[in-house]
């Protein structure tokens, strides 16, 4: 099994990771490489995403950035599009009942914390 975070393989934490960053500015991406943001390599990438929050958590007004609900919606909807290309209606009506069916991860995080209380 591949590893994953957050139900995200390798490829699209990266991806998110990509889009969060270039929200900011040259100043700001010096600084978080300074902290440590190297988008390369698996453990680099879960380090970089652990940065990104961090100063997302300290700085919220950065509005470019998007949140994991918000990026696993857009990955599910680009993939109803490219289903709908196809022009056959079950890959269609399987791609979204895979939207449906998508988990809210900050939902999920959320529930889990609050059942450790």
């Amino acid at each position: 099994m591949a590893r994953q975070l957050d139900g995200l393989n390798y490829w699209d934490v990266q991806a998110r990771n990509s889009q969060n960053f270039k929200s900011f500015n040259q100043k700001e991406k010096k600084e978080l490489r300074s902290q440590g943001y190297n988008n390369r390599g698996w453990d680099n990438i879960i380090n970089s995403w652990n940065i990104l929050q961090t100063i997302q958590k300290i700085f919220p007004k950065n509005k470019d950035t998007i949140s994991l609900s918000a990026y696993v919606a857009q990955k599910a909807i680009r993939e109803v599009e490219k289903a709908e290309l196809s022009g056959n209606p079950y890959v269609v009506l399987d791609s979204l009942k895979k939207l449906v069916d998508t988990p809210d991860p900050e939902w999920n995080a959320l529930r889990a914390i609050a059942n450790e209380n």
